[in-house]
């Protein structure tokens, strides 16, 4: 296959690829989305969890930055 013919092909996929999200194609229901946080802090003291949640809500609170710890 040629250079050109390959290039073709090539932007021919990624256009259609972004007219597929775009138009909602195989996207998540807009009502089923989640409100995704600001801030994602990874974290392996599983025991310290609920207090990482209300220091989470407090900040959120006085900044209005969503932050999410999560276990790993």
């Amino acid at each position: 296959m040629s250079k050109s013919k390959l290039f073709v092909l090539a932007a021919a996929v990624f256009v259609f690829g972004v007219i597929a999200v775009g138009t909602g194609c195989g996207g998540k229901d807009k009502a089923q989305t989640k409100v995704k946080p600001d801030v994602v802090i990874w974290h392996w003291m599983t025991d310290r969890q609920a207090a990482f949640d209300k220091l989470a809500a407090q900040y959120f609170n006085e900044t209005g930055v969503r932050v999410s710890f999560e276990t790993y």
